[in-house]
């Protein structure tokens, strides 16, 4: 069952995700929307259901990498990887989820 409220665009962006403990996992995503995003990880081991992490993007503006920092929930654990819900919403969220879904293939960084 589709439990999105909004689309999902497919996009391999690099995310760093932070858990409770502060450890960073390197991540790409799958896909990206205004109310979540899937993420594809090595292991997800140390991850729990319903854990609220710290996702940041990297983008390249100009000849500058930025990073764009979004606090999430996890709401799917898989052999693949985590389904995030994306929480706290505000507007400067709102302003980072669009550029990082409108993104041009230029301002990926791999």
């Amino acid at each position: 069952m589709e439990n999105r409220w909004s689309d999902r665009r497919e996009l391999c962006l690099v995310v760093d995700l932070f858990h409770h403990n502060g450890q960073r996992l390197p991540c790409q995503s799958r896909n990206i929307g205004l109310g979540g995003t899937f993420l594809c990880i090595d292991s997800t081991a140390g991850l729990n259901m319903n854990a609220n992490v710290k996702l940041v993007f990297y983008l390249m503006e100009g000849p500058e990498k930025t990073s764009h920092a979004l606090d999430a929930r996890i709401v799917r654990i898989s052999t693949r990887g985590v389904g995030l819900k994306f929480r706290e919403f505000e507007t400067g969220v709102f302003r980072t989820l669009n550029k990082v879904m409108t993104c041009k293939e230029s301002y990926i960084v791999h």
